[in-house]
């Protein structure tokens, strides 16, 4: 994942930041915890992190019971993803994720359809 970032522009600074992340472990509280401190002063990060503790929280009051948890080695489609993406997995299954998707802004744009933010989802197995 390195060298795709790497292949994408991104600044050496901002790369090496980053892989200290993909060995980051602990609750999620703990990540937000460690995220809050390292983009305290990032406005754009500072709105995402506020945005994951809302979804958690949102998970929560619903009476989510399967586990939830941030994974920075997690890639889909740099290409076209604009936020947050998630993968589904079983378990019990040793087959892969069963589910992905995320946000994107703008995708539309390319069928003239601009300025329409969405959220996509596939299914597999």
């Amino acid at each position: 994942m390195v060298a795709q970032l790497r292949e994408s522009g991104m600044d050496e600074n901002a790369l090496k930041k980053f892989s200290g992340l993909l060995g980051l472990e602990g609750d999620n509280q703990k990540i937000l915890g460690f995220l809050g401190k390292e983009l305290s002063q990032n406005e754009a990060g500072s709105q995402g992190i506020a945005e994951m503790e809302e979804l958690l929280q949102l998970a929560d009051t619903a009476g989510v019971q399967a586990p939830c948890a941030f994974d920075f080695s997690l890639a889909r489609g740099l290409d076209y993803y604009t936020g947050m993406i998630f993968e589904v997995i079983a378990e019990e299954w040793a087959g892969g994720s069963i589910c992905g998707g995320g946000r994107y802004d703008d995708l539309t744009g390319i069928f003239g359809l601009h300025d329409v933010s969405g959220v996509g989802v596939s299914f597999g197995a």
